[in-house]
């Protein structure tokens, strides 16, 4: 790739080597006017316009509404629970991936682009056209810095591998994962739950189904109409234990649904609201409240260290230990709405705007990762584990293991 910067006006220009004739051949160009917001002459927050070509082809960015070319459309990356949506014109939609690939048709050059921003944007496609600008696309954010990478294929897949070997691969996913899962409100929503959980299992048998895991949906934390996320209701659930038991004993793994919002009249919301676990308001003295469900409610903020070891214990006592073997990360859109709401920044306090897609992230990521020790403390205090299966717990892990002859264990795979 070859780089050409025009200093006057501040115009980039981006070149692929042609591997048969050795000659640079242009593949991306920024737009020749204003292709940047270097003084806010362009309004409030980062630009980035480029040239447009009605031939190139746009791919990505995710979860979107309509055709899978995006040209000619323009999206906001807003995560939002836009539940019964269009699938042809809905935006925006759950997912904040900003990140899109161009494929010219003309040259057969692929190359991406991912803007490194976590903050509210909108993607213009070529919906938006301007005279005195020639065809150009553009991006925006509301928040935060302008920091983008041009990842050249010239292939699609090679695109891809690059930019997955830039921000990580999806997890491997456990084998009955892939399998068929139970998953509907009715079940959880109903008085006699437990019940209604019992006939589940009974009818896969009795129509011979195979299922391999079943969603609990947030009605186990109901009470009245509400949902109060790790709170059980016992009147629905009596024996939760022998429930899940029976659902083990049929080979059925239990995924449990969690939320990161807790309504004002949570038993636990005060407890949090006095410690400052939650994103706060403007004044950084009081937590910011939202519309959630029904209810108004605040988002759990994770980048505070008090509220992931309270998040992680409650993982533990309420699920793990019940022997729930997954959770199921609900609503976690955090669906802020003003622009000065604030974060711990694990100590160092940060905008929330900033941040606003780094919060799911962070909830999965202690969800998950509390999970992995508790199954390696388990293995390790248990007498009766193998060893080998306690490396395997370890390597997973990602723990170093050395065998007798000195040489590290690299070779276990076992997939569950």
């Amino acid at each position: 790739m070859k780089v050409a910067i025009r200093l006057e006006g501040f115009q980039i220009t981006w070149y692929a080597r042609d591997e048969q004739s050795g000659e640079f051949i242009k593949f991306a160009q920024d737009r020749a006017t204003q292709a940047y917001n270097f003084d806010g002459s362009l309004g409030e927050g980062v630009y980035h316009y480029l040239a447009r070509d009605r031939r190139e082809q746009y791919y990505g960015l995710g979860e979107k509404s309509g055709e899978m070319n995006r040209h000619g459309r323009r999206y906001r990356m807003h995560s939002l629970d836009p539940m019964g949506y269009d699938a042809e014109t809905t935006d925006p939609l759950y997912k904040h991936i900003p990140y899109y690939l161009t494929y010219q048709p003309e040259t057969k050059i692929s190359f991406g682009i991912f803007y490194d921003n976590m903050s509210q944007s909108t993607f213009d496609m070529g919906n938006e056209m301007d005279n005195y600008h020639g065809l150009y696309r553009y991006y925006q954010a509301v928040d935060g810095d302008l920091d983008y990478y041009i990842i050249l294929g010239p292939e699609m897949k090679q695109v891809v591998e690059k930019f997955s070997w830039l921000t990580g691969q999806t997890i491997f996913a456990p084998r009955w994962s892939l399998g068929y899962s139970g998953s509907t409100m009715t079940y959880t929503d109903a008085p006699d739950a437990q019940v209604q959980l019992h006939k589940f299992l009974a009818l896969c048998e009795e129509h011979d189904i195979i299922c391999d895991s079943f969603q609990l949906s947030s009605g186990y934390t109901s009470i009245e109409d509400k949902r109060y996320v790790f709170h059980w209701n016992k009147d629905k659930f009596p024996e939760p234990e022998q429930l899940f038991q029976t659902f083990h004993d049929k080979g059925v793994r239990l995924c449990a649904n969690i939320k990161p919002c807790l309504l004002t009249d949570h038993p636990q919301y005060q407890a949090l609201a006095e410690a400052n676990m939650f994103i706060q308001d403007a004044t950084g003295k009081a937590e910011e409240k939202a519309q959630f469900w029904d209810e108004t409610g605040a988002y759990l903020d994770f980048t505070n260290e008090k509220t992931i070891a309270w998040w992680k214990e409650q993982v533990t006592e309420q699920l793990l230990k019940l022997n729930i073997d997954s959770t199921w990360n609900d609503n976690n859109e955090f669906e802020i709405w003003t622009k000065d709401a604030k974060c711990n920044g694990f100590g160092a306090g940060i905008d929330f705007e900033l941040v606003r897609a780094i919060q799911p992230l962070l909830m999965m990521k202690h969800r998950m990762k509390h999970r992995r020790s508790m199954r390696l403390i388990c293995a390790l205090i248990s007498s009766l584990v193998r060893d080998v299966l306690v490396c395997n717990a370890m390597y997973k892990l990602g723990q170093e293991i050395i065998i007798p002859s000195g040489k590290p264990l690299n070779t276990i795979s076992k997939w569950d």
